[in-house]
């Protein structure tokens, strides 16, 4: 007992003692300790000492006038209950922590309103990697800015997100510098975008540290006949041309290192600017840069920053009034991008008046949210998203940013760009690209594996590099039906161009040599190419109205390409066991233009060796935007009972009769009284025309229907000829049983007496129902 208590006082006199430490925790009783409400504390860390807390901790660096904290994104998930917060997530109202404290509220909004979306997930990273943060960048009397860049799972070697948050208060009479530091926004406001070059350096050290590579430097193989010259320090762009035959192989001592730059664009946009033969002494004596658009300003921005003084340009190095000029020049331009020293993707710019670098504040992402203090005092809030535009109609993912190995977390690249067609010969074929997207920046090279590509080797003729389905592909064929996939789905790609857009692969991959190629299919594996299949965009409703086969003037395909019909296909049940029950014993195609033989054709065809059999298939079309029901009708091999079956046409079908077939497919040169004579029998047998006295059912032409609904059922006679039997291995027989068949609708062709043209694609008929020993029979198909 101490002397100094005498025996008498209660314990509970003596008050504890006030010590250091437990003052300090007495001044953070109300405050977060997972933000600590925004405001600065020199050792913030003792506190969770303190507490002895053994989870990751905030941590607070700086000094009063400029501080960050540094928060843990799994922190604002932790805590939180089911829920539906309306963005399909959980909600944070009944949190233990977080209940109280309306700056984690506002971090966990603002995240949900930037950062999650199909460009990129917080809630997926956060779950699966426990390290991620975001800095909270105080600077009083600026606006605060929310650092994002380090809560998402990415490679920040060639990925840089942006993910910068410029928060700040018009209207702060109700806070006092206790419920909020002084985000304020001064007006007018000025141009800072020369302070934030993150971005810059990012990709400039990117570029350097690839290409001390040897094989980046060396690989120029073809050149363009005309390049822009960029020099930048005195703001001028100059045309430099050298022609030569053959084209793209100048006659210069040296390689040239140029740029390309993928736009989303038309040439036909009156706000691009063009080479014409009017302008071209213009463009060689020299133009600046400060007057050209935004996003080719940009374009020439990254090649100066990249030390790169050539940059290639579609619509301004080829002559755009010169039907001789695109002709020699348009084919070569894939092989410019893959042998380009770097491409630039314009990603997020929709048109050529669209920074996509630096985007200008005005077209920044913004939002609002509503701010309540812990003393009761409300604001308002505006959030915006630096350097990011808001999400268009026209944004379409890019599936190539799928790549485990690329982008492991939840970052994807969009843009309207990766809808386009030329996106697919732009950007798989280039060998070393940037991509400029409205949520990030990502480099990518093929060359070698300094973007974990998996390259072990440059090959020039490998352009399906670039392809997500590269991984599961078992062969080439394979990642050409994918690529059609994609060439077909693309929204701005005119039916009557469709081979012609798609030749720069065909010709310049190694199966260009060791395969022939007819009409977008290839001969090794023309069974499997035969069954493509339609599959209607949401524009187009499924009734005759709609016309996907485009006019034989306009379009010659053969029925039996792809090409021949103006929607997205696509081929189901490629990895099933398949043997082949047709082969080709002959094809050919007429090209249109000599000099691009896998281009667009004047007509081609396949002779087809296999099973076939007559059957009646039937259409019904319910209404304007009913749907389309097509059905096969024949005998089966063990009973007399007719079957029905669906398949999927080429687009409606429609029934032509003789009449109306000579009105419009040739002149009407058979006079009234030979028809009669004809229907009485008195003329003879062999002067009569077949096409005179049959009824075909065929694809809905321009020239056979005219725009209006129909009848809503169509009947025919078609014929339907099997092209491979699928199976699946039986553990039970110890063997793969192959059990049903898929093959091809076809009807008489009119164009062509004694041919056969495909109206559509039939699949999993049981075997049963066939018995396919039967004689095989020949069709040529057009």
């Amino acid at each position: 007992m101490s002397p100094d208590r005498p025996r008498d006082r209660p314990l509970a006199f003596y008050a504890p003692r006030v010590t250091g430490n437990s003052k300090l925790l007495a001044e953070f009783e109300h405050t977060c300790r997972v933000c600590n409400n925004f405001k600065h504390c020199e050792d913030f860390e003792r506190v969770h000492a303190l507490e002895a807390r053994r989870t990751p901790r905030t941590r607070i660096r700086g000094d009063p006038e400029f501080y960050i904290i540094e928060i843990f994104t799994n922190h604002l998930l932790r805590d939180g209950k089911d829920g539906d917060d309306g963005l399909g997530g959980k909600i944070i109202d009944d949190a233990d922590r977080l209940r109280d404290c309306p700056y984690c509220r506002l971090l966990f909004d603002s995240l949900n309103h930037f950062f999650k979306d199909s460009t990129v997930n917080w809630r997926e990273d956060a779950r699966e990697n426990p390290t991620l943060i975001v800095q909270v960048k105080v600077r009083p009397g600026q606006p605060l800015i929310l650092n994002c860049a380090t809560a998402f799972i990415v490679h920040h070697e060639f990925t840089l997100i942006r993910a910068d948050l410029e928060v700040f208060i018009m209207d702060r009479r109700s806070l006092t510098d206790s419920d909020f530091p002084r985000a304020e926004l001064t007006t007018p406001e000025d141009d800072d975008s020369h302070r934030h070059r993150a971005s810059e350096g990012f990709f400039r050290y990117w570029f350097r540290g690839c290409s001390r590579y040897k094989d980046a430097t060396d690989q120029c193989y073809n050149t363009p006949n005309r390049l822009l010259y960029i020099d930048y320090d005195n703001d001028e762009v100059v045309l430099w041309e050298c022609l030569s035959n053959p084209t793209g192989f100048p006659d210069v001592p040296d390689p040239i290192e140029y740029a390309t730059l993928s736009h989303t664009w038309l040439n036909t946009d009156p706000e691009a600017p063009k080479l014409l033969t009017s302008n071209m002494d213009e463009w060689k004596e020299g133009q600046t840069i400060s007057g050209l658009p935004a996003a080719i300003r940009d374009a020439a921005r990254v090649a100066h920053l990249n030390d790169i003084h050539f940059l290639f340009i579609d619509s301004m190095c080829i002559i755009q009034d010169s039907h001789e000029d695109l002709r020699v020049q348009n084919p070569m331009i894939s092989n410019y991008f893959r042998d380009s020293i770097l491409t630039i993707v314009a990603a997020s710019a929709v048109t050529p008046n669209d920074g996509f670098l630096h985007p200008p504040k005005k077209d920044w992402i913004t939002k609002k949210l509503q701010f309540v203090a812990p003393s009761g005092a409300e604001a308002t809030l505006t959030l915006r998203r630096k350097y990011s535009r808001p999400e268009t109609s026209f944004d379409t993912l890019d599936k190539a940013s799928h790549i485990v190995t690329v982008a492991p977390g939840s970052f994807r690249r969009t843009g309207p760009l990766y809808g386009r067609h030329w996106c697919l010969t732009e950007g798989l074929l280039g060998t070393r690209v940037i991509h400029f997207t409205s949520g990030g920046i990502m480099c990518q090279c093929r060359r070698h594996d300094c973007t974990r590509e998996g390259v072990k080797e440059y090959d020039r003729s490998d352009w399906s590099r670039g392809m997500p389905e590269r991984y599961g592909a078992r062969d080439a064929s394979e990642l050409w039906f994918h690529a059609v996939e994609f060439h077909t789905s693309c929204k701005k790609l005119r039916g009557e161009d469709r081979l012609a857009k798609l030749s720069t692969l065909a010709s310049m991959s190694d199966m260009g040599i060791q395969d022939r190629y007819v009409a977008g299919l290839w001969w090794k594996s023309m069974t499997t190419g035969l069954l493509w299949e339609v599959s209607l965009r949401r524009s187009q409703t499924n009734t005759n109205v709609t016309k996907i086969t485009l006019p034989f003037t306009t379009q010659k395909a053969p029925s039996f390409s792809w090409a021949s019909v103006d929607a997205p296909v696509v081929w189901r049940d490629n990895y099933w066991t398949s043997r082949a029950e047709a082969r080709v014993v002959g094809c050919g195609s007429i090209p249109k233009d000599t000099d691009d033989p896998c281009g667009s054709v004047n007509g081609a065809w396949i002779r087809m060796e296999g099973f076939m059999f007559k059957c009646e298939i039937s259409q019904t079309l319910e209404g304007a935007g009913g749907d389309r029901f097509q059905y096969a009708y024949f005998r089966g091999k063990d009973d007399n009972r007719v079957k029905a079956y669906p398949f999927v046409g080429d687009g409606a079908l429609v029934t032509v009769k003789a009449k109306g077939a000579l009105d419009r497919l040739r002149k009407r040169h058979v006079s009234k009284i030979s028809r009669r004579l004809r229907k009485k029998g008195l003329l003879k047998e062999g002067e009569i025309n077949p096409l005179h006295t049959r009824a075909f059912l065929t694809r809905n032409h321009d020239e056979f229907k005219p725009n209006r609904l129909g009848r809503k059922t169509t009947r025919g006679v078609a014929f339907i000829l099997c092209i491979r039997q699928r199976g699946d291995y039986d553990e039970d027989r110890e063997g793969i049983v192959f059990d049903r068949w898929d093959g091809l609708v076809l009807t008489r062709s009119m164009r062509y007496p004694g041919a056969f043209e495909r109206i559509g694609c039939i699949r999993d008929v049981p075997s049963t129902l066939l018995d396919l020993k039967d004689q095989f029979y020949g069709a040529t198909i057009v």
